[in-house]
């Protein structure tokens, strides 16, 4: 609208994320593309989010942190699921660009159901909490240091962190149901 300002419509929205959802939904090995996707944009999101956040962005920052720690001591895989998305999304925010910050809510909505599957299964494997706790707060650190290259780097090697999980956590699977 000119002179308005940008609006998003939630047509178009729903449009992209019905056809990414529904590949998603019939190609599980679509996975890996997926957190090859993640793994850029959260890196990027980062870096952006150290050079541009404000102390309100710290303290939604902060809030999903603690949201995080309290899903955890309480083994609420749902309550997990929507703080880890609600972290990310306030990374996005941060990063103070409305187009990543639609794309990346987007995305996360979409991967809500995923997220709360890989954790789940990253979980099979072993208790996990403790360094995802620390790769998040490493994240968080960078970002309110300032200091965009870390926060790349550590974002980055949080989902390669996740990829590797997921992968031991289908290999032990597979065997045990062999």
């Amino acid at each position: 609208h000119h002179g308005a300002g940008h609006y998003v419509s939630y047509c178009l929205q729903q449009d992209f994320l019905s056809g990414w959802q529904s590949l998603l939904g019939r190609y599980e090995y679509l996975e890996g593309d997926v957190l090859d996707f993640r793994r850029s944009l959260e890196g990027t999101l980062a870096a952006l989010a150290a050079e541009r956040h404000t102390e309100t962005d710290l303290v939604r920052m902060q809030f999903w942190l603690d949201e995080l720690q309290s899903a955890y001591m309480a083994k609420d895989l749902n309550k997990q699921s929507q703080a880890d998305v609600g972290f990310h999304q306030a990374i996005a925010e941060a990063a103070h660009n409305v187009l990543f910050g639609q794309l990346s809510g987007s995305l996360l909505r979409m991967l809500h159901q995923h997220t709360q599957k890989n954790l789940a299964n990253m979980f099979y494997v072993s208790d996990l909490k403790s360094e995802l706790r620390h790769q998040h707060q490493a994240i968080f650190d960078a970002i309110r240091k300032r200091q965009p290259q870390k926060a790349y780097k550590v974002a980055q090697q949080h989902i390669d962190y996740v990829r590797d999980t997921l992968v031991k956590s289908r290999e032990l699977q597979q065997r045990e149901a062999r």
